[in-house]
């Protein structure tokens, strides 16, 4: 059952804490639940460093919530 707000799942390609497979499932597990998802993949990232390289993509993100738009 999708939850009725929008997901954002950002992974560092290099994340050895949490694998980027893992995420692409889970990414791909929520979207045949029907959950509004989006999932952006960062190359030379890893968990560490992951936040700062997505922190437009967020802002973007939160802004498009925050103003109605899906």
């Amino acid at each position: 059952m999708a939850v009725d707000a929008p997901l954002l799942l950002v992974q560092g390609d290099e994340d050895i804490r949490v694998h980027p497979e893992r995420t692409a499932d889970l990414f791909d597990r929520l979207c045949l639940a029907e959950q509004l998802t989006e999932y952006h993949l960062f190359i030379g990232t890893d968990h560490d460093t992951v936040l700062a390289a997505s922190e437009q993509t967020v802002e973007a993100w939160l802004e498009n919530r925050l103003a109605g738009r899906d």
